[in-house]
């Protein structure tokens, strides 16, 4: 699914090329994009191509932006695969060939980080933002790296930059390698869940400031990375606290291991912000939403 992007008139070609039966979706370039936004992080804009790998019984699916530098894929199962999890599954084959280092960024699911560690690599994380990624990756000389959102990078002298639609031509060589589908790759790996990320209002002139008062108290009171944002350890999860770049909002999200523990999570991060910021929300300064 090419959204109706610039992936449209190349992916499906290179494919071919490789083997693969193909079934195209929306590959006609069009920046109307009639049919859904061409943004593969948002769930939404996936239901077509999921309907598509489960009508057809394909063994997988992928789904592009506009521009064509970040990719997801969808398991034949219909199951989502974000950039991060794509990389997890890339680095599988890497990692064959010589240990190293993988990149991801603050938000990758727990699940990425295990099936990497599994294989023999070694996680460094770094702030969400490609370039921040790109950054780390030369940094530590990474063989991959990659965010939630589906930006990946090589390690590579010809493609170190994100492109779509050579990353998802690597996860078809990983899988192929593995011998046991998309599935088969994450058996064993724990299943963790996830919601939609919590946007607080927060002007730009103020978010940064709101952020570091966070900062203070989360890490007087939690383990925790601090790398532009926090991602705060619990022990059947995480949390992520994020003043963002683009947007004036402070994000907050959170993965576990089982509902029940990600309802715990969120209400116990949330009851923290509301005790830190109490000031800020009383002013409306921080727009707080709580359950």
């Amino acid at each position: 699914d090419a959204g109706n992007g610039t992936a449209g008139p190349v992916a499906p070609k290179l494919f071919r090329q490789l083997g693969c039966e193909v079934v195209e979706l929306y590959c006609d370039l069009d920046g109307r994009f009639p049919h859904h936004l061409p943004d593969p992080s948002e769930m939404a804009n996936l239901c077509d191509l999921i309907s598509a790998v489960k009508q057809h019984q394909a063994d997988l699916g992928f789904a592009y932006d506009g521009d064509g530098d970040r990719v997801a894929m969808v398991t034949d199962q219909g199951e989502i695969l974000s950039g991060d999890l794509l990389v997890a599954v890339i680095a599988g084959e890497l990692l064959k060939q010589r240990s190293g280092t993988v990149v991801l960024d603050l938000l990758s699911s727990q699940a990425a980080i295990d099936l990497i560690e599994r294989q023999g690599g070694t996680v460094r994380m770094a702030p969400t933002g490609y370039t921040r990624v790109m950054e780390a990756m030369r940094r530590t000389g990474a063989l991959i790296g990659g965010e939630a959102s589906g930006h990946i990078f090589f390690g590579d002298e010809l493609f170190d930059f994100d492109d779509g639609v050579f990353a998802s031509a690597k996860a078809l060589e990983a899988i192929s390698g593995a011998g046991e589908g998309v599935s088969g790759l994450f058996a064993g790996v724990p299943k963790y869940y996830s919601d939609p990320e919590v946007k607080l209002a927060c002007s730009d002139e103020h978010k940064f400031a709101v952020m570091d008062r966070i900062r203070r108290h989360f890490s007087q009171r939690f383990e925790l990375i601090d790398l532009d944002g926090l991602r705060i350890r619990f022990d059947d999860g995480w949390a992520s606290i994020r003043a963002s770049h683009t947007t004036p909002n402070i994000a907050v999200v959170a993965e576990a291991a089982s509902p029940e523990s990600l309802e715990e999570i969120k209400g116990r991060v949330m009851d923290e912000v509301a005790a830190c910021c109490a000031e800020e929300i009383s002013s409306g300064v921080l727009e707080f939403r709580h359950g």
